[in-house]
C-alpha cells in the first residue's frame, strides 16, 4: 500500500508505504520509546506533515500542532513529555514563534527550541539566538530537511 501526496507549490513530495504506517502506529501506540519526543509548530499543514514524517522515519515520535495556542496548551500540559519544541518562525494567528519559544521558556527555562523561517529579517534571528533559541534558515527540498534535522539530532 502506498499513499502518496506531491506539495506542487513547495516542490515538496512524499510516499508513505505500508511499512512507515506500522512504525508510525508502533510509535504512538508507545510500544517503542523513540529517541526524541518533538512538538511541532507549524502554521502550513503541508509542511508540517513533511516535516512530521521526515523525523518520524528518523525514530522521533512528533506532535504536530499548526495553532501557537493549542501548543502552548499541549506543552504546558505535559512539559516533561517533549524533549525539543520545533516552530516556525511565522505563526501568525496567536502568538508568533518568537512569542511561543519565549512562553515556553518561562514553563521550562532550559528547555529546547529551534525556530526556522524564510524571509526572516537579521533582526529577527539575533533576537533568536539572544535568547538561547535554536535557528535555522526553512529548506526548500526534501534532502536540506534531512540533512539539517540530522545535525540537529544526530
Amino acid at each position: 500500500m502506498w499513499i502518496s501526496h506531491d506539495l506542487h507549490s513547495s516542490g515538496f513530495q512524499w510516499t508513505l508505504t505500508t511499512l512507515d504506517l506500522m512504525i508510525l502506529l508502533v510509535a504512538r501506540a508507545g510500544m517503542v520509546r523513540r529517541s526524541r519526543y518533538i512538538l511541532l509548530v507549524d502554521h502550513n499543514p503541508d509542511f508540517m506533515d513533511v516535516i512530521s514524517h521526515i523525523l518520524t522515519k528518523l525514530g522521533h515520535v512528533v506532535k504536530g500542532e499548526t495553532e501557537s495556542l493549542k501548543a502552548l496548551r499541549a506543552f504546558s500540559e505535559d512539559h516533561d513529555y517533549f524533549d525539543v519544541a520545533i516552530l516556525d518562525v511565522s505563526i501568525t494567528e496567536d502568538l508568533t514563534g518568537l512569542e511561543l519559544a519565549q512562553r515556553f521558556r518561562r514553563i521550562d527555562r532550559d528547555f529546547p527550541v529551534v525556530l526556522y523561517g524564510n524571509d526572516v529579517d537579521r533582526v529577527t534571528i539575533n533576537d533568536v539566538k539572544k535568547a538561547g533559541i535554536y535557528w535555522f534558515d526553512k529548506p526548500k527540498s526534501t534532502s536540506g530537511l534531512k540533512r539539517i534535522i540530522g545535525q540537529m539530532f544526530g
